[in-house]
Parts: C-alpha cells; sequence; structure tokens
C-alpha cells in the first residue's frame, strides 16, 4: 500500500515532488533553519520532519523523535 502511494522511487522522491509542487526549494542541509522540512534516515529507513533548531522531529517509534540535523540527506525550505 505505501509504495503505490509514494510510488516505486520511494520517499526521498515523493517528498521532492511534493516539495517541487508546492514550491518549496531544496536547500543545503547546512542551511536548513526551524520550521524547514528535512529527510533524515535512521537505519535504512527514511523519515521526513522539520527542523526544529539543531536537532530535526520526525516521527519514532515512540512518539516524535529528535535527531541532529547533521544527521540530514536533503532540506527544504518552507
Amino acid at each position: 500500500e505505501a509504495e503505490r502511494v509514494v510510488g516505486p522511487d520511494g520517499l526521498a522522491a515523493f517528498v521532492a515532488r511534493l516539495m517541487a509542487e508546492a514550491g518549496a526549494p531544496e536547500i543545503n542541509v547546512a542551511e536548513a533553519q526551524r520550521g524547514d522540512w528535512a529527510l533524515i534516515m535512521v537505519g535504512n529507513m527514511p523519515l521526513v520532519g522539520v527542523v526544529l533548531d539543531a536537532r530535526v522531529a520526525a516521527p519514532g517509534n515512540d512518539g516524535l523523535a529528535f535527531v541532529p540535523v547533521r544527521r540530514a540527506v536533503r532540506a527544504w525550505a518552507v
């Protein structure tokens, strides 16, 4: 079911398409600021979260997980 919604290229490509359609430009991860979106990898699992400060808040197994923004692999200004 998830692959049908996300598409064959996976979550990263899906989020990139959504951000492009919304007019949110992809930015260098080092430039990400509070409120921007970031793609992080937890093991082999890509997750999308919101940049808070030096951390990204993303869904985790026990609620929100807070991951250092330096672990982000892509980011979008919103």
